[in-house]
């Protein structure tokens, strides 16, 4: 009887391990958007033309809604005519504006960042009203804009999952 018990015990302990795991994340790779990052399931492309003041561009992203979280990395390719004519700073400047105009929240970070020797731009918007946090990390590479977006629920549990996809984009270049 003694030993049931134990086995029984044993079992449940696994059961509980196991429950408590987190989900195992993948390896994502985009080689045309020349990029990999690292997320907790599969990404889904979903390709957009975004009309701008500089015109049509095309942006592919590839995005994954899991646990109340949505997780976004994509890219765009610029017009070379437009990124002759402008500093990396002001089409991130560009970029950065038009999220804040989309997300109508309030930004409590915009912060000058780089991936190597490409400059970026981190945003993070508070949207009170949904009680979630949007965090974006912007980079130019030559004339492609890369964007990875996270939107959370403002709690302190979702800023692990938040970080480990952020800080994993890589270019593969």
């Amino acid at each position: 009887m003694r030993s049931k018990v134990s086995l029984f015990l044993v079992f449940i302990i696994i059961v509980c391990l196991s429950c408590n795991r987190e989900a195992e994340w993948l390896a994502f790779r985009a080689p045309e958007g020349g990029f990999a990052v690292e997320a907790p399931g599969v990404l889904e492309e979903q390709v957009a033309t975004m009309g701008t003041m500089m015109g049509s561009i095309q942006f592919t992203a590839y995005v994954l809604e899991k646990d109340r979280t949505i997780y976004m990395a994509g890219y765009s390719d610029w017009p070379d005519t437009i990124v002759e004519k402008k500093h990396a700073d002001e089409l991130l400047d560009f970029a950065i504006e038009g999220a804040i105009t989309t997300l109508k929240g309030k930004v409590t970070r915009n912060t000058p960042i780089t991936l190597g020797k490409h400059k970026g731009r981190e945003l993070v918007v508070d949207q009170v009203t949904m009680n979630q946090e949007h965090t974006i990390r912007i980079y130019l590479v030559g004339n492609r804009m890369y964007q990875l977006s996270v939107l959370i629920p403002k709690r302190e549990e979702f800023n692990q999952k938040k970080d480990r996809f952020l800080d994993s984009f890589q270019l593969l270049k």
